[in-house]
């Protein structure tokens, strides 16, 4: 399989392929007589999770920790190290989720401020700006 048809196999961009590859996060791929990247379907098997990963917005540091084998480790040990690094992805999207309602709500209210200036109501406008400025101070904190 060509780096393009693994690319849409497992949903990630074959330059995020070759960079992971280079990162260590996947081995590196076998070549062709051409140099040319080949993949198996071992191989395919390996992105899957490394792709479900990356979509969550995982860093590599925290892919790679994820990934490591087992080697030895007690059980409850590498249970607990993948429990920890799935809860704190679970924590860095929630934040995220919370600030893009933030951002949105900022877009709605810029929405009706805009309506209002275009109607002439300039109090109405004027308090969606306040409102709008104090949502600009809880996105940055």
């Amino acid at each position: 399989m060509t780096i393009q048809q693994a690319s849409i196999s497992v949903g990630l961009p074959a330059s995020t392929i070759r960079y992971y590859e280079k990162e260590g996060i996947l081995p590196s791929a076998r070549r062709d007589a051409g140099g040319r990247r080949i993949y198996s379907s071992e191989d395919i098997e390996r992105m899957i999770p490394v792709s479900c990963l990356s979509a969550t917005g995982m860093s590599l540091k925290d892919m790679r920790a994820y990934l490591r084998p087992q080697d030895g480790q007690p059980d409850d040990l590498y249970a607990r190290l993948h429990l920890d690094l799935i809860e704190n992805q679970k924590k860095a999207l929630a934040k995220q989720k919370q600030l893009l309602r933030v951002r949105m709500r900022y877009l709605q209210i810029k929405t009706q401020y805009w309506k209002a200036r275009e109607a002439g109501d300039e109090a109405t406008a004027e308090k969606l700006s306040q409102e709008a400025s104090r949502l600009v101070i809880r996105m940055q904190g």
